[in-house]
């Protein structure tokens, strides 16, 4: 149970107060869950004080009959199935087992006061640490026997709770309240019932109108919501592709700059290249004409030397062939040496003359 609860054996009179207030109040309104809160409250601080009997009384489906157990259902949050079922004698221990939630997957629990003819009321219900307390309507109530118990119940309950807001939240005996209504379904009773059946519906109704404009709203804001995130994304994308397409096309500017320079200093390269090779040809074919211009001089002078000795030693040979004295065997070797000589000598370019015989 919740801390600031403390046990009041008289908190049957506050309660009382509380669910006349709860009755005038208009449906999901604030005033209504300030008031469904503030009975349930009361009824904690009677199960705190162990005041069984008044809890007994004030939580049966029909003022009249005392014959009730309370059945517990535990759920999940999100969950209409319950994980767990728990029936109880006295309303003390229900409401005990109502109020633990120490368990994390027992998110929610009801109190359903249940008679023996089949009559039952969801009295309580609560979510995490929120409890409120269910006064009995169409919506609340329900009979099992298909007797129509639930329409007598009702309207002694809705006797109960005119008697309370006459007497400030006194209370008639019981036998008071029975002999107020009769036993048995009258067609009044019946009327009753459909005009607080229908109440609920119109209540349900506008509750679910309201719903689904506040769902329309909400959906028309995630809508709305969704389409300015999108927008900002693509502008975000286009910022972010303008920027990449900037970097890129300074990094070629870079790069084409860069290519420029090794194109302009290849070029400076290819043409120092070529015009030192040019001049060094040049060199070259200068040298090989000189050269060849020295060795055609110098093989001129040597051939015209060797000529003028060849003709030299033929007149020698012969005024030898005119001397009476002259040996042809003798002679024939030393002309064969002398023209073996000066071969050699015109092959090697030599200015030595070749000895004379």
């Amino acid at each position: 149970m919740q801390a600031d609860i403390a046990a009041d054996p008289r908190a049957g009179r506050g309660f009382r107060v509380a669910a006349v207030r709860l009755s005038v109040q208009k449906t999901e309104t604030e005033g209504f869950l300030d008031a469904s809160a503030e009975a349930a409250r009361w009824l904690f601080s009677l199960a705190l004080a162990g005041s069984a009997d008044e809890l007994r009384r004030l939580l049966s489906p029909d003022p009249i009959d005392h014959a009730v157990t309370w059945t517990v259902d535990c759920f999940q949050t999100g969950d209409l199935t319950p994980i767990a079922t728990r029936d109880f004698d006295d309303p003390v221990e229900a409401l005990t087992a109502v109020a633990d939630h120490s368990d994390e997957e027992r998110a929610a629990s009801e109190l359903v006061a249940c008679t023996a003819q089949g009559l039952r009321w969801t009295a309580i219900v609560r979510t995490h640490d929120r409890v409120l307390f269910q006064l009995p309507n169409a919506e609340t109530f329900t009979d099992r026997s298909d007797a129509g118990g639930d329409v007598p119940a009702l309207r002694r309950w809705r006797k109960r709770l005119a008697d309370w807001s006459a007497h400030s939240g006194g209370e008639l005996d019981t036998d008071v309240i029975a002999r107020l209504e009769p036993t048995t379904a009258t067609a009044g009773a019946s009327t009753f019932v459909l005009d607080e059946r229908f109440a609920v519906l119109t209540r349900r109704l506008a509750a679910i109108e309201a719903s689904m404009s506040g769902l329309s709203l909400d959906v028309e804001t995630v809508t709305l919501a969704a389409n300015e995130r999108e927008t900002i994304a693509v502008a975000e994308r286009e910022r972010d592709a303008e920027a990449a397409t900037a970097d890129v096309d300074a990094r070629l500017a870079v790069f084409e700059s860069a290519l420029r320079g090794v194109e302009a200093r290849t070029a400076e390269v290819d043409a120092t290249t070529a015009a030192d090779v040019d001049a060094r040809i040049a060199a070259f074919e200068s040298v090989m004409r000189d050269a060849l211009s020295m060795v055609s001089v110098e093989l001129s002078k040597s051939v015209e030397a060797a000529m003028q000795r060849l003709s030299e030693r033929l007149d020698a040979i012969e005024d030898q062939l005119a001397t009476p004295a002259y040996d042809p065997a003798l002679h024939e070797a030393a002309v064969r040496t002398d023209f073996v000589q000066l071969f050699s000598a015109l092959r090697a370019g030599s200015d030595q003359p070749p000895p004379t015989g």
